[in-house]
């Protein structure tokens, strides 16, 4: 009986023992895993510690066991390493991309509990000023080919004006924006940033009360500050859903090249479920109300996103819209429409789809969220031009001055634009080479001038009014292609302009016959010889013979 009693006490015991391996189990619970924001530069990977903000009410939490296999993957990067040891998870953008992109990991405890979240990651432009450049080269374009090359230097201290051709007329008119005026280097360079930075990400909801809702369409009935939102029908009666924004930095007819809308499940929402997404066509959607009908009665875009057969939608799950691309363009191109104006966007259709609302306590991260990318305007023109003012002749220009630019990111620049010039002063001879000093390559260089002629031998240097085939000639000068003689007011040339030798008739007045020398464009300084008229005495007196 001793040994009964005995054994039927270490049962109990045991039995205890178990009974409080039940308790402690039962009170483990699932790691949280919290949204992770991060932002990187163009082609630069990030190490994203995505488990430093989790946390596991029984301190079990499990770094190795992040992974991201069968979750929302990331669009405009890769994920290219998951650290075995602290979770980290190492993202890098493909080397064109900025702007907005999303994935989800998951972690688990050591009791195999899980938890999913998103990684929200911003890629900024390399170049931190967000713009592109355009920039070029003023030379001195000797040989007027276009190109700096040979003896050729560049030309600095000209101020260069770059103007945006808003008609696109390839010509500085009206409308055009004057947006720099810049002065080239020693080197001849000039560089200007573009104005307008492109952006992209993703659109906050509005920091008001209405900033989502959802209107019976039977009873016109608007709904706000709640926690959940149904799209497609509720209670047998159809929905419109609104979901409102503001700030988002899209300039009027800003070329949109990616728009999504990202929903997260609230609850677990299954079945045929089709869905029509448009927006309000305004250029500033007016803030919701409760007044009936204050969804229903907005005007929509003629355009919309179709979404059939929508996904079965999980608690907490991302899912992400088809393009609204259409649909976004469609309100920036309104009229009315400038940066951080707010937009809506109406859902309606059939089915049921249950996402979180603003109002929702996590609704900061986990409401519906417009993903918008833009180019400004898409392919911009430029055009540059010289202030003649500051250059120290006029000129004349060698190769085109209007550009033609696509906006992209982070100093994509449009390079190699060289403007070549030349001075109206200048000739071409010689060696092509500044002799002198002066600036210019003119007739002063010794190599492109021309000598003075010699003294000038005349038939006769006293001639009387009247004289003709009177001739005057000179030796050849070196180098030089044709003579210009000029005889005074009343004589002519008969014979012999442009060669050393001419023959004058005279007139009634004497003078200076002078003569250059011209080679190309240059003229020789002038040689003259003064002719002396004579008059004819008067007839002598009669004579008297006695």
């Amino acid at each position: 009986m001793n040994n009964l009693t005995g054994t039927y006490r270490i049962l109990t015991g045991i039995l205890c023992i178990m009974l409080i391996g039940v308790s402690m189990l039962s009170a483990q619970v699932a790691p949280v895993a919290a949204p992770d924001y991060f932002s990187t530069l163009q082609a630069t990977p990030v190490v994203i510690d995505v488990a430093l903000n989790d946390s596991d009410a029984d301190l079990d939490l499990d770094l190795t066991s992040v992974d991201t296999t069968g979750l929302l993957q990331p669009n405009w990067g890769s994920i290219t390493n998951i650290d075995p040891v602290t979770g980290a998870i190492t993202y890098r953008p493909f080397p064109t991309q900025f702007g907005a992109d999303t994935f989800q990991y998951r972690i688990c405890d050591l009791g195999l509990r899980c938890d999913t979240t998103s990684v929200y990651v911003y890629t900024g432009c390399s170049n931190q000023t967000w713009r592109d450049s355009l920039r070029g080269n003023v030379f001195h374009d000797i040989n007027g080919n276009g190109v700096m090359d040979g003896p050729e230097v560049p030309i600095q201290g000209a101020d260069i004006e770059v103007w945006e051709d808003v008609n696109k007329n390839r010509i500085i008119d009206g409308g055009d924006i004057l947006h720099s005026t810049v002065t080239t280097d020693v080197n001849g360079n000039y560089q200007s940033l573009e104005p307008r930075p492109p952006w992209s990400g993703y659109g906050s909801p509005v920091l008001f009360t209405s900033r989502d809702a959802s209107e019976n369409l039977t009873s016109t009935v608007v709904t706000n500050n709640a926690t959940s939102l149904s799209m497609g029908q509720s209670g047998g009666n159809n929905q419109l859903v609104g979901a409102l924004y503001n700030n988002l930095n899209i300039p009027n007819s800003a070329v949109i090249t990616q728009a999504q809308l990202r929903f997260t499940g609230f609850g677990n929402t299954s079945g045929l479920s089709n869905l029509q997404i448009s927006a309000q066509y305004s250029g500033n959607a007016p803030l919701i109300t409760t007044a009936n009908g204050n969804l229903s009665s907005r005007t929509k875009t003629t355009r919309k996103a179709t979404w059939n057969n929508v996904p079965n939608f999980q608690n907490d799950s991302l899912y992400i819209s088809p393009s609204l691309v259409g649909v976004v363009q469609e309100f920036v191109d309104h009229p009315g429409w400038t940066n951080s104006n707010r937009y809506i966007f109406l859902i309606e259709g059939s089915g049921l789809r249950t996402v979180y609302a603003r109002d929702h306590p996590t609704g900061n991260t986990e409401a519906i969220y417009s993903w918008i990318h833009y180019s400004p305007s898409g392919i911009r023109n430029y055009i540059t031009r010289i202030v003649s003012s500051s250059l120290p002749a006029p000129v004349v220009y060698f190769t085109d001055t209007l550009y033609v630019h696509e906006s992209m990111c982070g100093g994509m620049a449009v390079d190699g634009q060289n403007i070549g010039l030349r001075y109206t002063t200048e000739i071409d001879c010689g060696n092509g080479l500044d002799d002198d000093g002066d600036g210019f390559i003119d007739c002063l260089d010794s190599d492109c001038g021309v000598a003075q002629p010699g003294t000038i031998t005349a038939s006769n240097e006293e001639i009387c009014a009247g004289d003709t085939a009177e001739t005057y000639s000179i030796s050849p000068v070196s180098g030089a292609t044709s003579y210009t003689w000029t005889v005074p007011a009343g004589a002519t040339i008969v014979s012999g302009q442009g060669t050393i030798s001419i023959s004058v008739d005279w007139g009634s007045n004497g003078g200076d016959v002078c003569v250059n020398a011209v080679k190309g464009s240059c003229t020789s300084t002038v040689e003259c010889k003064t002719i002396i008229k004579t008059d004819i005495p008067n007839s002598p007196s009669q004579i008297f013979h006695r």
